[in-house]
């Protein structure tokens, strides 16, 4: 950052890092038990604030530097293929790996039948219990979702606090923020007493870590989105699994 520019507010990247959880809380928890238009609704207007706090911040960075030499580009630095197989590569080992922990580890262990019950009450909820249904949300998630948490919780939170603090620090603040509403989803499946909820919370948090890294190290969003993306897509293909297998 110019010694010239002023830090992105600390009011700002505070916001940023709530308001997710208070989403989350309010759709996933709150209304739960409400219609589901009531909960999309909710929803997306807890995205449009995201995506508000999101566009200040840009506004922000773009009016501050206009004669800056630390002037940044949205997406970042131009990106390559290596730095793309590396984003694949990465996605690829963490989905196996969180299939394989599911198959072999948490099915047999039997801690996924309360998940399986949950899950299937909250698609129907939604009016989403059927395979084609799911298969809709998977994509979105997997390659618009994906891209919209990169922005968000790199290119955005970690890429503000990095204005304040160390990137190592930033790291890890960005990363247990990006956990934070995770562990709402993960508690009202697996209960909020389980170790397991707070264990999967803390596989979020070190990808947040991974994805933070690789935004810091390449200085550019797409190696991380396409690494998440695949992640998604794993965890989706595991909910399937759970839900219709």
């Amino acid at each position: 950052m110019n010694a010239s520019t002023k830090p992105m507010p600390i009011l700002v990247l505070c916001l940023g890092m709530v308001i997710p959880t208070l989403i989350t809380w309010i759709y996933f928890d709150l209304l739960a038990s409400s219609p589901a238009m009531a909960q999309k609704i909710a929803y997306a207007a807890g995205k449009l604030s995201q995506v508000g706090i999101m566009l200040i911040a840009y506004w922000l960075w773009r009016q501050r530097s206009k004669n800056s030499p630390d002037k940044q580009a949205l997406l970042g630095k131009p990106v390559c293929m290596r730095w793309i197989s590396l984003g694949a590569v990465s996605g690829i080992a963490i989905g196996l790996a969180a299939i394989a922990i599911f198959q072999w580890v948490l099915l047999p262990l039997g801690v996924m039948e309360s998940v399986k019950l949950e899950a299937k009450t909250k698609l129907q909820s939604l009016g989403a219990d059927s395979p084609t249904v799911l298969l809709a949300i998977a994509l979105f998630y997997s390659l618009i979702h994906s891209g919209f948490e990169e922005f968000y919780w790199r290119g955005f939170v970690f890429r503000g606090l990095k204005e304040h603090m160390s990137a190592v620090v930033s790291v890890c603040l960005s990363s247990l923020g990006f956990m934070s509403h995770h562990i709402l989803v993960l508690g009202k499946f697996f209960g909020y007493d389980s170790i397991m909820t707070y264990l999967l919370a803390l596989s979020v948090a070190i990808g947040g870590m991974i994805w933070a890294l690789m935004y810091h190290r390449f200085g550019n969003l797409i190696p991380g989105w396409i690494s998440h993306a695949i992640v998604d897509a794993a965890i989706f293909v595991i909910g399937y699994i759970l839900v219709f297998a």
